[in-house]
């Protein structure tokens, strides 16, 4: 898990070296910061998920309020936060928001299971994913486009504070989910490392 971080993180360096090296300008000085976008996003325990859109507003001069809305791996994904430093040029945002997970019904998942008496099996049974509720740190690039667009890419962490269980529906055998599978849904579960991509359409 400690290598997939690393490699995490080094792919994201390098994006944000690769972008900045495409010069895109600062148009700051040409346009009036854009009081709405729209946007897409996309990436790992972003909070619009795996992927989603994005509605944004500017409340002052150096802060968006961000709502999006998305599907993840545990569900539906809403979100709502602040991107702070968020000025009409090339800048690192800090960011901080809540999502929420709405959790999935008879998810079919082959699993190894084992009962009272010691004996395993492998097969396919269904899986509830209780819904969930997350902090997100982190902090966002952005470059400003021509027509006051904005790409941004995000580095974090979600922090699951509530929810996010799993149960298995073994209809009253009393199965138990062996460690192997356990550690599988634990790799899907809410919380973590975040990578995010998003644009941003400027409304006016």
């Amino acid at each position: 898990m400690k290598k997939r971080n690393i490699l995490v993180v080094l792919l994201f360096c390098s994006i944000t070296y690769l972008v900045s090296a495409q010069n895109i300008k600062d148009y700051s000085k040409l346009e009036k910061a854009p009081s709405f976008y729209i946007g897409v996003g996309s990436g790992l325990n972003y909070n619009c998920g795996l992927v989603g859109l994005k509605l944004t507003g500017r409340i002052s001069d150096k802060i968006l309020i961000d709502a999006s809305v998305g599907i993840g791996s545990w569900g539906n994904k809403l979100g709502l936060g602040l991107i702070l430093n968020a000025k009409n040029e090339t800048a690192w945002c800090p960011v901080i928001s809540v999502s929420r997970a709405t959790g999935l019904e008879n998810v079919p998942l082959n699993v190894t299971v084992t009962n009272s008496g010691g004996y395993t099996r492998t097969a396919v049974y269904d899986i509830k994913y209780n819904p969930a509720t997350m902090i997100n740190l982190g902090v966002q690039r952005q470059w400003i486009r021509p027509k006051g667009n904005r790409i941004t890419l995000e580095l974090g962490y979600s922090v699951l504070v509530s929810g996010g269980e799993y149960s298995i529906n073994d209809q009253g055998l009393g199965l138990i989910l062996v460690e192997s599978s356990k550690q599988v849904l634990e790799l899907i579960k809410p919380g973590g490392l975040t990578v995010g991509f998003g644009y941003y359409f400027a409304l006016n």
